[in-house]
């Protein structure tokens, strides 16, 4: 929600200092999520939704092994790769580059919970809401204010 832009010196100062639930370096910029952060929406109860890369993701999920890993998938790389080129942002050397990047992350996705394919937007989206409800449902999850409710029913 909100960003927050560093000099490469405090950043790494505070990676130093383990200010980051997750941090990576990608495409030349460094990125990351604060702990102070991640904990403030967490005792808010506040799902929290983190568009990072591969390197970020296993970092979450070594520090909250209770957090939930999705990974969206392009329908094929030759998908993928008309896509890079219809957005029209990076020049052919740096589309190769960004290019190559994204299929080696894409290697590691069966080490995510879940995969979603994004090929029809409207679906995805709407197998990335029903991955919520249901992960809001589990009884692992919930227990806790269920059993407020019928204590002593």
């Amino acid at each position: 929600m909100d960003y927050h832009f560093l000099s490469d010196k405090k950043f790494q100062e505070m990676v130093e200092k383990g200010k980051f639930a997750e941090w990576a370096q990608v495409y030349g910029y460094k990125y990351g999520s604060l702990i102070d952060e991640v904990k403030r929406y967490r005792n808010q109860g506040i799902d929290q939704i983190f568009t990072i890369d591969v390197q970020g993701a296993a970092q979450l999920k070594k520090k909250y092994p209770e957090a939930v890993s999705i990974f969206i998938l392009p329908p094929s790389l030759e998908i993928l790769q008309l896509r890079m080129k219809q957005r029209g942002s990076e020049d052919p050397e740096e589309m190769r580059r960004r290019f190559e990047i994204a299929r080696k992350e894409i290697a590691q996705k069966d080490k995510y919970d879940y995969i979603v394919v994004n090929d029809d937007f409207k679906e995805a989206l709407e197998k990335l809401k029903s991955i919520i409800i249901a992960e809001r449902c589990r009884t692992k999850k919930i227990l806790p204010e269920v059993e407020e409710l019928f204590d002593g029913n």
